[in-house]
């Protein structure tokens, strides 16, 4: 009997790891390239103020 519940409960923890969205910044997803992610960011709204290696940095309204 333990060791079934134990199972379930495995299974259980398991399936609802696997059912988290993915992260998201102003209803954008944190997914994909860095350009793809910094051009959805431009359609809002945000303005980029500089790029250096892997870093982009960008101005905006992060409260609405």
């Amino acid at each position: 009997m333990g060791k079934i519940l134990l199972l379930f409960s495995l299974l259980f923890a398991i399936t609802s790891i696997m059912a988290q969205d993915h992260l998201s910044f102003k209803g954008i997803p944190i997914e994909g390239s860095m350009f793809s992610f910094c051009q959805k960011l431009k359609a809002k709204g945000f303005t980029s103020i500089g790029r250096d290696n892997n870093l982009t940095l960008f101005t905006g309204d992060f409260t609405i």
